[in-house]
Order: C-alpha cells, then sequence, then structure tokens
C-alpha cells in the first residue's frame, strides 16, 4: 500500500483502489494523500462516499440541480473517495456515484477508492472496469486498531 500511494503522489493520475480489512490504515492513508496535496496547492478533497452522496442529496433539498454536486466531484483535481462498498445502496447513490467514476476515469484526474470489500463482488461492473485502469491493491493486514488502543 505503502510503495502504491508513494506512486501515486509523484504521478497523480486516474486511479488507486484500495481495499481490505478494517483499520489497516486505508482512510489514514487516502487522507494523507489529500493533505499532501492540499499542502502543495492543489485542490484536493478527502470524504467518504457516504458524505458524498449526503452533500449530493442535500443539493436536491436546497433546489440545485444535483447534476451540479456531481459534477464538482468529478472534476476536482484530487478525490479520495472512502469507504465507497457503504454507499452503495440503491439505485440513484450507484447512477450518481457510477457517473462520477466515468467522469473521472475519461479525464484522469486522481482518484484514489478505499473500501472493506472486494469490489469485484460488490460494485456495479461498470464501475470497477474503470477502476481497474489502475493499480487495485488488496490489504492483507489484520486490524491494527487494538494493537494501537486508544481512540483510533
Amino acid at each position: 500500500m505503502i510503495a502504491a500511494v508513494s506512486k501515486f503522489i509523484a504521478d497523480p493520475m486516474g486511479f488507486l483502489t484500495l481495499w481490505g480489512a478494517n483499520g489497516t490504515g486505508k482512510s489514514t492513508a487516502l487522507a494523507g494523500i489529500a493533505n499532501h496535496f492540499i499542502d502543495e496547492g492543489t485542490r484536493a478533497l478527502y470524504i467518504t462516499a457516504t458524505d458524498a452522496a449526503s452533500y449530493i442529496k442535500a443539493g436536491i433539498e436546497q433546489d440545485f440541480n444535483p447534476d451540479d454536486r456531481v459534477a464538482w466531484l468529478s472534476e476536482i483535481p484530487i478525490l479520495c473517495l472512502d469507504e465507497i462498498t457503504q454507499a452503495y445502496m440503491g439505485n440513484w447513490v450507484s447512477d450518481h456515484f457510477g457517473s462520477i467514476i466515468d467522469r473521472r476515469s475519461k479525464t484522469r484526474v486522481g482518484t484514489v477508492l478505499a473500501m472493506d470489500q472486494d469490489p469485484l463482488k460488490k460494485l456495479p461492473r461498470r464501475v470497477v472496469s474503470r477502476m481497474q485502469t489502475g493499480p487495485m491493491i488488496q490489504i492483507d493486514e489484520a486490524d491494527m486498531r487494538p494493537l494501537l488502543g486508544g481512540n483510533q
């Protein structure tokens, strides 16, 4: 995972997908990537997929076109989208995330995805096909949180 993240930071084009058990550092890696690019002056966002879905839905409630928010998430230079398998619950969410992934695939902007389940088994084939244009790293480590103690 560290090697893949380092390579992405050096050349942030296209997709990097991290997946595996909870507590293996995926979220920390995504936040670190986003913070690196923000520190370098590049627009970057770390967000969970659930929060991204809420952001899109809130636009509808505020009489905004949800496509404007989908476009913004599609165009930000670096998007670190965490817990993506947690948000794939219905067609509405699936369609919007599929659109974001599709648009980012076409423009090859930097996209890092993390999830706790095998994307080949959990996500729609059209989404996985685009994700597979970049490395898909399975993290086989054990949950490190119990070893860290405290509120990790």
